[in-house]
Order: C-alpha cells, then structure tokens, then sequence
C-alpha cells in the first residue's frame, strides 16, 4: 500500500476477533529515511541505517528488508555492507508495520542511489573555469569510476577564509584522494593547501596544476609547494590535458599520453629543491619564508610595495597627474586590495563626503579642535558599521580583522586629505581626491594581474628594476605628459 494510504482512514478493518471497526483513524508516520553516504570506494564498509520509521499509534513496524543492487539483502534496521564493484547502485529500504489488532500489514518502501568508485581525485578550482565544463568533467570521471571531490570557488585576498573552511572540512577526503588537482592560474589558489601542511601527508600523492597561464613562472612558484606539502612529485599542464587525469589509473601513463599527444607538461620532483641559482637569491628567500608557513596573500602584499610606490611616481612625475602626497594613494590602493574594489570605493567616497559635510558644518562651531576630532572620528566609526553591514547584506564579502583595520586607517587618511585640500575649495577637493583614486586604481589594476602575481612570486629578483626606475625617475627634469598638453599653446608660440 502506498505511503498516502497510510494517513487516510482504514475502512473495514478486520480484526483478530472477527470484529469490525469503521473509519478507524490513525496518525501520518514519520518520513521515513535512509541514512547513509552518498558514495563509497570499492571494498570499503558503508553503513545503511532506517531513520524516522517509528510506527504510527496503533501500529508496530514489524521488519525492515534492505536491497543493495547488487543482488545482496538484510533484514536488520542499521546494516553494514560493502560493494565489490563499481558503478551507481539503488538501494532499497522496505519497513513494514502492522495494527496491534490486524493480520493487515501496511508496507512502505524508500530508495537511495549510492556511487561506489574506484579512486578519488580532489579538485580545486576557481570561477573562471566554466560550470559547463566542470559538469562534463564530473561526467567524465563518473564514467571512469572516479569520485570527483570538488570545490569551485573565487579565491582572493578577501574570500580566502571561506575557502580555507571549506577545505578543512575535507581534510580527510584529501588525504583519501588518490591525486590532487589545482585548476587555476592564481598564486593564492595554488599554494593554499600550504595552510594544512601539518595535517595532509602528500608524499606518495600526485600533485597536477592546469593552467592557462605561463608554465615557467607556475614551475617556480609550485617549488615552495614543492618544499611545503611534498607531494610525490607536480604535474603542470594544460586544460587539454585534465580529462587525462580521470581516464587512466597510472600516473606514468598520462604523462606518457599528455606527451604523445603534444600538450605542454612540466615534471617538479624532489631534486628540484636542490638547484639553486645564485641570482635568483630574492626568489629563494620567498621559499624560505613559504616553508616557514608565511601566507602567500602576505608575501604578495609586501612585494607590491616597491610596485605600486614606483607607479606612484610615474604617474605623478611622467604622466603628471596630481595626488595628496605619495602616501595617500598607496593607501588607497592597499585598501582596494584588502577590502575588494567594490567595497574599498564605497568606503572611500562615503568617508570623503561624510568628511567634508563635517568639515563644512561642525568645524565652524566653537568647539575645541580635539573635540572636533573626536566627533568626526566616533561618527566615522558609526559610518564604518554601516558600511561593514552593507557589504554583508550584498554579499559583497564578509569583513574581517584586517578588513576591519584597513578601513580605520582609511577612515583616518580620507580625513586628512579632506581636511588639507578642503581649505582650497571644493573644485580644487574635488579635483586632488578623483586624481588620487584615479592613481589608485591604476596601481589595483596592475598589480591584481594574475601573470604580474606569478612573475613575482616566481622571480621576486625583479623589484630591483623598481628601484632602479624610481632613481631614473627621481632625476626627470623635463616637462609631464599632461603638460604638453596644457601648455600646446606656449608650446606651439615658442616654436614660432
């Protein structure tokens, strides 16, 4: 009898005595449910277990019957069973009740799909890889037998917390994985298991990189994974080649076949760590601090420095434009890299405007200048938890110690830039400050490049030519780029 028949009223009951009894009512049963995995590897114990099938009133459950697909059965209400070949089985669960008072037995019946797999492979990937292309992966190696363990998630400076959850959540799966595949172009994603070198043992596992990116720049930076995780050795290669990693069980085997088929592939092994070149000092200094358990996000935000101080100048000194000071807009662009460039520009222009309308209207009273300070600061604050719970109602991202941090220094350094220029009037305010986030902006950009991030974690000997151009640069005497252009006219008189 089906589930919905066992809510309804039983009509002409019989009953043990020989009695009858009309429109006996009984009470809906639980929704019954089969508790288990959702897969399991070949050989190993999973246990089924009936959930929720306790007997309406009136009733008892009299026996469970499960059905593996497999051609194997159980009668116990939590049993434990292995599957000895792969592929996709349902599992079927009868529980059986009958009335205290009946021969009458009301029979329910659930199902589950279980996939038993061969082996498993971890995938970490980001979002630029399409969700087409990530289904027909899963496909692919659902055919092979592999169990896809899969996490697809943006990874920047601002998101990283929530990956690194996800991650420890599986820890024990990584560890269960045969192999393990990072499918992305960003530093920070293919050094974040570097987090979790305590707890995984990658020594007799494979670890594959697939990029799009440069293979030699990834060599260099996957060699401090190299010297933190120590995975059996990395495979680096191109997207061509991922369906490859699914199809055959012998890792010498896909590289053979990556080969023949003309894919870029790149071997690391162990007996990489032991070359060193003597002028790539900077770069091993790099690894020395990723051993050390230094996070990659840190290592980035220091090597920017140099970058974004030297586009500083060559904007203010070459291009000519105008900024406050040098300082102002490194900030600004320290904060569009922490905070994301969404939030960092709300936070940015809100604190102006706040800034300025104070400046133009409580300073005036007569009022102690630290008292004035002090209004200001404390309404920033309050501006700031309104700013905070703003970018958590847009999921623009979850505002954390050092997000938090960075907008108190922001909230400090708009201050100053309002408070200096506001005293030449708003035009000439108005003028400085989008100069000033223009230039920021300008520095973002450049240094949120994926290939610029490699080539610095890669060859970090590079920002010696940075200070090399701030001397070039400190010794210009000639006219701006945008002067040319103000003064064509001069110019234009002059020749003549």
């Amino acid at each position: 009898m089906p589930i919905s028949a066992m809510a309804q009223e039983l009509e002409k009951i019989e009953i043990n005595n020989g009695e009858q009894i009309e429109n006996l009512e009984k009470e809906t049963p639980y929704q019954p449910t089969i508790r288990s995995g959702d897969s399991v590897q070949v050989g190993r114990n999973i246990i089924f277990a009936a959930d929720n099938v306790e007997a309406p009133d009136g009733y008892e459950v009299r026996e469970f019957l499960w059905e593996f697909g497999d051609g194997e059965f159980s009668s116990r209400e939590e049993v434990v069973h292995i599957y000895r070949e792969p592929g996709r089985y349902n599992v079927k669960l009868q529980a059986s009740f009958y009335p205290s008072n009946s021969r009458v037995i009301e029979t329910v019946e659930f199902t589950k799909e279980i996939f038993v797999y061969e082996r498993t492979v971890f995938l970490l990937t980001d979002l630029e890889q399409s969700l087409d292309r990530i289904e027909a992966l899963q496909a692919t190696a659902e055919d092979q037998n592999v169990y896809l363990n899969l996490i697809r998630s943006s990874v920047n400076m601002r998101l990283k917390n929530r990956v690194l959850k996800l991650i420890e959540r599986k820890l024990d799966e990584i560890q269960e994985s045969d192999s393990i595949i990072i499918w992305s172009d960003s530093v920070e994603l293919l050094t974040l298991l570097n987090t979790f070198s305590a707890q995984l043992d990658l020594s007799q596992k494979d670890f594959v990189v697939i990029t799009d990116g440069n293979i030699g720049f990834l060599k260099t930076v996957a060699q401090g994974v190299n010297a933190v995780l120590g995975p059996k050795r990395i495979i680096l290669t191109r997207r061509e080649a991922v369906d490859e990693f699914f199809t055959k069980d012998s890792d010498r085997d896909v590289t053979e076949l990556i080969m023949s088929r003309g894919y870029d592939i790149s071997l690391l092994s162990a007996e990489d760590l032991n070359k060193v070149d003597l002028w790539a000092l900077p770069s091993l200094g790099i690894r020395f601090l990723q051993e050390k358990g230094v996070e990659d996000g840190v290592l980035l935000l220091v090597l920017f420095l140099p970058v974004i101080v030297t586009l500083v100048t060559f904007l203010k000194v070459v291009i000519g434009f105008s900024s406050a000071g040098a300082r102002v807009p490194i900030i600004f662009a320290y904060s569009l890299i922490v905070l994301g460039w969404k939030l960092g520009l709300i936070t940015i222009v809100i604190l102006a405007i706040i800034c300025y309308l104070f400046r133009l209207y409580v300073f005036r009273r007569h009022l102690l200048y630290v008292a004035k300070v002090g209004i200001l600061t404390s309404f920033n604050g309050l501006v700031l938890l309104f700013i905070i719970g703003m970018s958590l109602y847009f999921d623009f991202q979850a505002v954390g110690f050092s997000s938090a941090l960075m907008m108190i220094i922001l909230a400090s350094i708009v201050d100053r830039l309002v408070g200096v220029e506001g005293e030449k009037g708003l035009w000439s305010i108005m003028r400085i400050f989008f100069e000033t986030l223009f230039i920021s902006l300008m520095c973002f950009w450049v240094v949120s490049l994926t290939d610029f991030q490699l080539l610095l974690m890669a060859h970090s000997e590079v920002l010696i030519l940075f200070i090399v151009a701030n001397i070039f640069m400190g010794r210009f005497t000639g006219l701006r780029l945008m002067e040319y252009f103000r003064f064509r006219e001069i110019l234009r008189y002059t020749e003549e």
